[in-house]
């Protein structure tokens, strides 16, 4: 007899309600003579497969915490009223199941996934069919649990349509919802959850807004109070969806129009990021030493209160990148139809973008060490905390030293440092004016003295292989996109190459073989955007990965490459 693995969930309150529903509280007598006691040897106890695939669900992609959960709320909501729900029930299950089946690698409960699946879609459909449960928080919940489930299951060449088509099913559904009017926090957090869920896989795939949900965003919004970190970053990604499409559609005239609204939203990132709230911010560190500076370019690296917040200033980091990608792109166009008098703003306008591009690239990079799970490697190095606020090596870029440094009216906290906001250089008729304009950032000079430092220990710290997670993935996919971009100097790209390649001895083979193969399929560059000549012509760029971590249950939970690959691709 086989036993399943999956491990019960540790929330009471879903606990208690789904057992009374399953009869999942069972307890085995043992009824024996008094001669001898039995003794029972090999026995296992089944769990029923839709117990288990609630209980997987709910223990592995769930959390309490809402800064890292995307779902925190669902045990709750579950156990008061959605368990009612067949749709929402049956999707629960079929996703716990298909997580269940890849976490142990059991091929043989995918079919018992996908039957719960099927059932599900049934389950939904009687749901829509019925004016009195079409427009509930469960029916709404349930398709994006249907949609979840497309996520998870095994990548699909083609992309998941399914999952868009679940997603669009489901802002037809929000309409109905809001306009019943029955409204409390529960239907807030799931419309939170359609919102963030619509965006990313418009941005990821590569597709428009689904018709109307710009107007039920803006329904939403004046509904309720939505204001927050993720929705703030979530609102930028909606300006960067729209931006794309219109750059494929030919919306723009000009390869001028296309830098200005190129630099608009930029300044709307650097200005997010100047904002991030106090629990967001990280702290810097540089030291010097051959062995640390393989583990971290030129012994720079970051280190986070967590590794979502890692991610999500790294979204922030990424699509700055890609638009000044844009911008270099059309700077070029516009080159060779200007005026001689004109021509200079454009070649400091590249310049000023191509150093940004690096000193974004650098800062990816130090989110490495953590986000590649072995930050605890540089830490017997790290003997008296050598943080930038104490100490800025003199060859970092302007844009990349706090601002107790570069501003002796600012002081920066001593043990968490604000995030750099890494601003460009404003040009008058390219960008908006800057109160902080600063030199464009440069690459490290390789003959200025570092700080001192600890000397390292006697002998280098033992390698452990680290288990493969969500981030390093993530991480992966990160670097290979910096790997391609011209404008980064060739020590980076080296240590690019050579963190890939230990990344990728520390991975699974077979997730691996997956991303790679996701990347060899992508017929675009690196920057997420068509970067042709503003008639929506030209090869536009692949990777978006940034809005992946967005599925905040997913990063917490630690899931495959397959996942990573479906959206990512």
């Amino acid at each position: 007899m086989r036993k399943h693995k999956g491990r019960v969930s540790s929330n009471a309150e879903f606990l208690t309600v789904w057992n009374t529903e399953t009869g999942g509280s069972r307890q085995m007598h043992d009824q024996t003579g008094t001669a001898a006691p039995v003794k029972l040897t090999d026995f296992v106890m089944y769990q029923p497969l839709d117990e288990l695939g609630v209980n997987f669900f709910m223990t592995n992609y769930v959390g309490d915490d809402p800064t890292v959960s995307q779902l925190y709320y669902l045990p709750s909501f579950f156990a008061r009223t959605g368990h009612a729900s067949p749709g929402l029930q049956r999707s629960i299950t079929a996703a716990g199941l298909l997580g269940y089946a890849k976490t142990s690698r059991r091929k043989d409960m995918i079919d018992n996934a996908t039957r719960s699946y099927i059932s599900a879609i049934r389950g939904i459909n009687t749901a829509l069919s019925d004016p009195t449960t079409a427009a509930l928080e469960a029916t709404l919940m349930s398709i994006l649990m249907a949609a979840m489930f497309e996520v998870l299951i095994i990548p699909r060449l083609s992309g998941m349509p399914n999952c868009s088509r679940h997603l669009e099913g489901a802002v037809t559904v929000a309409f109905l919802l809001l306009k019943d009017g029955r409204h409390n926090d529960t239907t807030r957090k799931v419309l939170t959850t359609l919102v963030q869920s619509v965006i990313i896989n418009s941005w990821i795939q590569h597709e428009p807004l689904p018709p109307g949900f710009t107007e039920l965003k803006k329904q939403i919004n004046e509904l309720f109070d939505t204001q927050s970190a993720h929705g703030a970053f979530l609102d930028i990604i909606m300006e960067l969806v729209l931006f794309r499409h219109a750059l494929q559609d030919g919306s723009y005239e000009s390869p001028m129009a296309i830098i200005q609204k190129a630099l608009e939203i930029d300044i709307t990132l650097d200005e997010y990021g100047r904002n991030m709230p106090q629990n967001a911010r990280f702290t810097r560190f540089r030291m010097s030493g051959s062995d640390v500076e393989e583990l971290a370019y030129e012994g720079y690296y970051h280190v986070y209160p967590q590794r979502l917040t890692a991610h999500l200033w790294n979204n922030v980091r990424s699509s700055r990148l890609r638009l000044h990608q844009v911008i270099l792109r059309q700077s070029h166009i516009l080159e060779s139809s200007t005026l001689p008098d004109e021509s200079g703003v454009l070649r400091t306008q590249q310049s000023d973008s191509g150093a940004l591009i690096y000193a974004l690239a650098v800062e990816i990079s130090a989110t490495v060490p953590q986000l590649a799970g072995y930050i605890d490697q540089l830490d017997v190095y790290r003997t008296n905390s050598e943080r930038y606020a104490q100490a800025p090596p003199t060859d970092l870029p302007p844009s990349l030293i706090p601002p107790r440094h570069r501003d002796s009216t600012r002081i920066a906290e001593p043990t968490a440092p604000p995030p750099p906001s890494n601003p460009a250089p404003h040009p008058t008729h390219l960008y908006a004016p800057s109160q902080n304009p600063t030199n464009p950032p440069s690459p490290p000079s390789s003959t200025a003295a570092p700080p001192p430092v600890p000397a390292p220990p006697t002998h280098s710290p033992h390698p452990h292989r680290p288990t493969p997670s969500a981030s390093l993935y993530h991480m992966l996919f990160q670097l290979y996109a910096l790997r391609s971009i011209p404008q980064l100097p060739g020590p980076l790209k080296t240590w690019i190459r050579a963190r890939i390649a230990s990344m990728e001895r520390n991975a699974d083979a077979q997730d691996i073989a997956r991303l790679q193969e996701s990347l060899r399929r992508k017929r675009r560059p690196g920057d997420g955007f068509c970067v042709g000549d503003g008639s929506g012509a030209g090869a536009g760029g692949g990777g978006d990965e940034e809005g992946y971590v967005y599925f905040k249950w997913a990063v917490n939970a630690g899931l495959s490459v397959v996942d990573l690959g479906l959206w990512f691709g």
